[in-house]
């Protein structure tokens, strides 16, 4: 595994924070001090920062989920038809990272590692979240603007960090936030209606081409 890599998901920060420890020599590989962040390291190496021994859980689990509309995205709720858990039937211990309206579809991450889940929910780590939009009509121009530059709305200010538009009534959505039901209700506000929402990428992953709705896949 690369340093940096390891660095990262041992103690729950950026790619880049992991980068800039290692870069400035903060991080030691069997007592030494190692500046490379492509530097390989193995199961018997020991890696410290600041003295401390850092370790990986090695039962860490990391999964990609491609959540079907209708499934509501909660470990449990007595009151929905469906939901992750009665639809997966996780292990104890398994939390998931982007979740989705019952209406949606799209990438979600599962996994028993806590850090990654911070590091991917977290606003302070700003993580892409990137949706394919297909609306009942064309977007104008104009109405892109609004929703990049940002609007208000029952008191929340909604914005996305940028539009692409894919085809006549298809958008490519990208936001680092993601409050409640949010690219909705920015479409909704120009008196337009998405029909259809999914979720393609999240940080560092993405929903294979491949994949179908309600297939779950372990990363390697």
């Amino acid at each position: 595994m690369r340093l940096n890599k390891f660095v990262r998901d041992a103690l729950g920060i950026s790619r880049r924070r992991a980068d800039a420890l290692i870069k400035d020599g903060k991080i030691t590989v069997n007592g030494k001090i190692v500046r490379e962040p492509f530097y390989d390291t193995d199961e018997n190496d020991v890696v410290k920062y600041q003295g401390r021994t850092l370790k990986m859980d090695a039962e860490n689990e990391v999964y990609i989920y491609y959540k079907p509309r209708g499934v509501v995205s909660t470990l449990y709720d007595p009151h929905a038809e469906k939901t992750i858990f009665s639809e997966l039937n996780l292990k104890k211990g398994f939390k998931f990272a982007g979740r989705l309206d019952k209406d949606s579809e799209g990438l979600m991450v599962i996994t028993n590692d806590g850090n990654l889940i911070h590091r991917l929910t977290h606003p302070s780590y700003e993580t892409k979240k990137g949706y394919l939009v297909w609306t009942k009509r064309p977007i104008t121009v104009k109405e892109i603007k609004s929703m990049t530059e940002g609007i208000e709305d029952k008191g929340e200010f909604l914005k996305v960090d940028y539009i692409e538009k894919r085809g006549e009534k298809l958008y490519l959505f990208v936001l680092h936030e993601g409050k409640k039901r949010e690219i909705r209700r920015l479409v909704k506000r120009f008196n337009n209606e998405v029909l259809r929402l999914k979720r393609i990428f999240m940080g560092e992953f993405s929903l294979p081409q491949d994949m179908k709705p309600g297939e779950l896949r372990k990363i390697p």
